[in-house]
């Protein structure tokens, strides 16, 4: 009875999935392949980063565009327009996460930390959402040492232009 319950269970199945899983010479589905949109790389780009939401206090506001700059394998700038920072980092590294998304970690030369996930809507652009973390023993603002924001990116090859 059970084994009878099985094989209906699996017919049914079968039917309503259009056979995909019944290995029974039926029409199969094809199994969608995601486009490599985000670059493997982004050594000698600039990535500018406009803020659209913040999620704590002492953050840039909503408006503010940084460029991070990845001139080589150990050095990136990231500068503010509006003329409020222009910082240099000790460190860097970006990875390809998946077909549309990487992360940058950042370590400056105060010994603050950035950690930015980028998710690629085509292979120049995207929205990125951001934590900055403040160096040992300092604050941002009153006892901020974590900034959280999100907004939105876009790569161009080259260095930051002022």
């Amino acid at each position: 009875m059970l084994d009878r319950a099985a094989r209906l269970l699996l017919a049914g199945a079968c039917f309503v999935g259009g056979a995909v899983a019944c290995d029974d010479g039926g029409p199969t589905r094809p199994t969608p392949v995601e486009t490599m949109v985000a670059p493997e790389s982004i050594l000698g780009r600039t990535v500018t980063a406009t803020i659209n939401e913040t999620h704590t206090r002492c953050t840039a506001p909503p408006g503010s565009v940084i460029r991070y700059h990845f001139e080589d394998e150990g050095r990136a700038r990231a500068v503010r327009t509006d003329g409020l920072f222009d910082d240099g980092a000790t460190d860097w590294s970006y990875v390809r996460t998946g077909a549309r998304s990487a992360e940058i970690q950042i370590t400056w030369a105060n010994g603050g930390r950035s950690e930015i996930e980028l998710a690629f809507s085509v292979d120049d652009r995207g929205t990125f959402e951001q934590w900055d973390t403040a160096a040992s023993g300092e604050v941002y603002c009153g006892d901020v040492t974590r900034l959280h924001y999100r907004g939105d990116f876009v790569v161009r090859l080259g260095a930051a232009s002022e």
